[in-house]
């Protein structure tokens, strides 16, 4: 098949989850199809370009307003659309370009990954146009409505609730429009279908590279160590990371001196406070994960199924986090400790340090349930049977219009 791939980002460098997620099936399903990417540049260096270039057949790359251009919240402010549509949107170039690649290249499917590239794909469409898959990799509505309920900022809460009614509505309609949906559990499934009613949906798991994420013999270390992942152009890790420093740490470390918090990801904070090592981007995070005693993600926004938690499974490393660390993740309860309070999140991060034991048991049980069912493999072959299926069912209906 020929697809187009729609994106608001290239997916190299992998520095975030979503950009893990499209490289790992990209990759998988480039030997059998055509990929033809078109997404915004986000200042990607020429090896990096080159990189890509060699996973897939063609490469458009649009230049793109900065996310935090004064622009976007003052079209945010007189617009019906969410922030991260507005600043996906108004870019003719991009819909310039859309239309173009899709009446010359004449490719079977337009995948277009997020909902924040809708409106660009909408404008460009035209009469004769292929079957359109939407792929979600979370429930923005979701993030937004999770996160007003620990946020108390009265501003930003008023800014929230705005935010909030419009990707309810955005996101929803475009799940509705599109031909087909794919969303990454059967519980963002069950969720989104409350508030809409769905088209043909299939589900596509976040997936772990098992042959590189996988567990080592860990030797025991003198200062045990604490690891938070996360991207931290998104709110919800920031706050989780806030929470740690604030909530959990201090008592975590009277009780266990020598305890090391390791915090990696994009765009880290600046923090100088004793034990925490602020890591940044590293090239390789499973070898992170392998040397660590526990991840701990207490998170309290956020939807999909969590990379950083199959990853660290994939790793036999036990995980402290909230239910919504391990939403969508099948038995990943046996895999590591569940709480959503503070002194519960205190005790159990204190229990894995305190019974080795319990926490190898833990990694054993994560490994054994990212191997049954969360490889790329399995979810790259999941997404091209969606690819197929749509293809079969537009063409019974004898319609192509989304």
């Amino acid at each position: 098949m020929k697809i187009v791939w729609l994106l608001p980002y290239p997916p190299l460098p992998v520095t975030t989850g979503g950009r893990r997620r499209v490289k790992n099936l990209i990759s998988r399903l480039s030997g059998n199809h055509e990929i033809i990417l078109v997404a915004y540049h986000r200042g990607e260096p020429e090896h990096v370009i080159k990189e890509l270039e060699g996973l897939i057949s063609s490469l458009h790359l649009i230049e793109r307003r900065p996310t935090r251009s004064p622009w976007n919240p003052l079209l945010w402010a007189v617009s019906p659309w969410p922030f991260m549509v507005v600043a996906n949107s108004f870019n003719s170039r991009m819909v310039d370009t859309l239309r173009h690649v899709v009446k010359t290249e004449k490719p079977d499917l337009v995948h277009c990954e997020h909902f924040h590239m809708w409106r660009n794909l909408t404008q460009a469409k035209t009469a004769h146009w292929p079957p359109v898959l939407l792929s979600q990799q979370g429930l923005e509505f979701l993030v937004t409505e999770r996160f007003l309920r620990v946020h108390h900022s009265p501003l930003r809460w008023a800014g929230l609730r705005i935010e909030l009614a419009k990707a309810r509505h955005y996101e929803t309609q475009a799940c509705a429009q599109a031909d087909g949906l794919v969303l990454v559990s059967e519980k963002d499934r069950e969720l989104l279908s409350r508030v809409h009613p769905l088209p043909l949906c299939w589900i596509v798991r976040n997936g772990v590279d098992l042959e590189r994420f996988k567990p080592v013999t860990r030797a025991r270390a003198s200062n045990p160590i604490i690891l938070f992942v996360g991207t931290f152009s998104f709110f919800g890790n920031r706050d989780a990371l806030a929470y740690i420093i604030k909530e959990i740490l201090p008592e975590v470390q009277r009780q266990q001196p020598g305890v090391v918090l390791q915090v990696i990801g994009e765009r880290p904070p600046r923090i100088n406070i004793p034990g925490v090592e602020i890591l940044g981007e590293v090239d390789e995070l499973h070898p992170f994960l392998q040397k660590a005693t526990l991840l701990l993600a207490p998170l309290r926004t956020g939807s999909g199924t969590k990379l950083k938690i199959l990853e660290a499974m994939a790793c036999g490393l036990p995980f402290v986090t909230s239910s919504i660390g391990i939403e969508g993740i099948h038995g990943a309860e046996s895999a590591g400790l569940v709480a959503d309070d503070t002194r519960g999140l205190i005790d159990a991060v204190l229990g894995i340090l305190r019974e080795p034991g319990l926490g190898q048991e833990m990694g054993r049980q994560g490994r054994r349930i990212v191997e049954q069912g969360y490889s790329w493999d399995s979810s790259a072959r999941d997404l091209e049977s969606a690819w197929q299926e749509l293809m079969l069912t537009q063409a019974s209906r004898g319609s192509h219009a989304p």
